[in-house]
């Protein structure tokens, strides 16, 4: 049976920014239940297919480089391709496409996914978010539990 919802935050905490979307998600793994499973993990990896191929939807939230001195930009939820391309596909560096391509490839289904990319400069070696990526934490931890709330079992 699939559950309803499927959020994977990753990153390096160690390396400042980059670990954003791993603290977003261990920031609301308190609010798993039965029809939402939130992961937080260092790297996306092939064993990951499995919980995906058990969802309805996923959401994967990543840092994104962003050059110093850019206009603050929105955050949004977008979706991704059914299909998308490339990937290696048992490699310890895995995109969110090629984990979609190999949970259909074992399991024969894939859940609807979409991405949520946190803007960030950051990526120094240390264990704390940037002061920006702190303020950006808060705003995206709401629009990841909006989109949660949204796919729950009715």
């Amino acid at each position: 049976m699939q559950r309803g919802s499927l959020l994977i935050g990753w990153g390096n905490p160690l390396r400042q920014d980059d670990g954003i979307g791993w603290h977003l998600a261990h920031q609301l793994q308190a609010e798993a239940g039965h029809d939402r499973q939130v992961l937080a993990v260092q790297q996306l990896t092939p064993d990951l297919a499995g919980a995906l191929a058990g969802c309805r939807r996923a959401l994967f939230v990543d840092a994104q480089m962003a050059p110093a001195g850019t206009p603050a930009v929105r955050m949004q939820i977008t979706p991704l391709p059914a299909a998308a391309g490339g990937g290696r596909p048992f490699s310890h560096h895995q995109t969110p496409q090629a984990l979609l391509q190999l949970s259909a490839a074992l399991y024969g289904c894939t859940p609807q996914a979409s991405q949520l990319l946190l803007p960030v400069t950051q990526l120094g070696f240390d264990a704390q978010l940037s002061a920006e990526a702190e303020r950006l934490l808060s705003q995206a931890i709401a629009l990841a539990r909006a989109w949660l709330e949204e796919g729950g079992d009715a």
